[in-house]
């Protein structure tokens, strides 16, 4: 069970049989060891010549007649030991190294394809806080994952990077995604349908520089929490079917037309704010059952009561 790196044996000018076989030694046959080129391979203790086979973590596993080929053991084949690596290789510094074995299939390898293409288009070589693209997701500000390692949550210091995100919002397919908040930067560009992230729950991308339509977000039931805000979408407001929706903040904006029905949206809607848009017509029939309902829209002169819902 010799192990370590293999001697040079310097001084042994006159061997004539070494038999090193079934041993624990790593590293690389060196020029020092060139000297046995001239012995023969054998099995035998009785005849002349050498036998390095099965040290695993030698180059070559121990077949020095492949070293004797090139007197060149760098990027040999090996094997550290270790099972969660392959390709193992004689490095540089005569070490046997393997590349950690990557999982493809794995929602930690898919989600962190998702975050790199997130980051390069907000502009993530200039964030405040910018992610190592080197270490492991759970790593990056602002990142969470759960135990298998899926990313959960994207920002939750919900003033994440302080206003250097900038660019526009891919359309993320992160399946177990619960959480994005990227309030108070520079986003621009149009607003993704999502529809891939059936998990979500909170969303807020306010106080950004948002522009064009508005969602219907059809593809995100789970919705509890949505904040657009202080951005310049423009269009009407969807008739959301957001079962699950608990508080709507649209305000600050440029939508225009009716307000909708938000028939679709149960009893656990608790607010909703449409303040200071465009927004024009009657107040819908529907909403009088959601009186009791903390919902303003004041600031939208083309509104009876300039908005005043509660005059309604």
């Amino acid at each position: 069970q010799f192990s370590g790196f293999l001697p040079d044996f310097t001084y042994l000018k006159n061997i004539k049989k070494l038999h090193l076989e079934n041993n624990n030694f790593s590293g690389c046959f060196r020029t020092a060891h060139d000297k046995f080129c001239n012995l023969p391979y054998t099995l035998s203790f009785f005849v002349d010549g050498y036998n390095f086979s099965n040290n695993p973590k030698l180059s070559w596993k121990g077949d020095f007649s492949e070293y004797c080929k090139i007197k060149n053991a760098v990027g040999a084949p090996c094997d550290d030991g270790n099972t969660a690596t392959t390709d193992d290789k004689i490095d540089v510094n005569c070490l046997c190294k393997g590349q950690l074995k990557i999982d493809t299939s794995s929602c930690r390898y898919q989600d962190s394809l998702q975050l790199v293409t997130l980051y390069n288009a907000t502009n993530g070589a200039n964030w405040k806080n910018k992610w190592d693209l080197s270490k492991p997701i759970n790593t990056w500000y602002g990142v969470a994952t759960n135990p298998s390692g899926c990313v959960t949550v994207i920002g939750y210091n919900q003033y994440l990077n302080n206003g250097n995100i900038s660019g526009s919002m891919p359309n993320l397919n992160l399946p177990n995604l619960t959480l994005i908040i990227l309030r108070g930067n520079n986003l621009s560009g149009t607003i993704p349908n999502f529809d891939k992230l059936p998990n979500l729950s909170t969303l807020d991308l306010s106080v950004n520089k948002l522009n064009g339509a508005l969602p219907n977000f059809d593809k995100t039931p789970n919705l509890t929490y949505l904040s657009l805000e202080a951005n310049k979408l423009s269009g009407t407001i969807p008739n959301f079917n957001l079962p699950n929706l608990v508080r709507l903040y649209l305000s600050g904006n440029q939508l225009s037309g009716t307000i909708p029905n938000f028939d679709k949206l149960t009893n656990s809607l608790s607010q909703i704010y449409l303040l200071y848009n465009q927004l024009s017509g009657c107040f819908p029939d529907a909403l009088k059952t959601k009186c009791d309902k903390d919902i303003n829209f004041s600031g939208n002169p083309k509104l009876p009561w300039q908005g005043d819902f509660q005059r309604f």
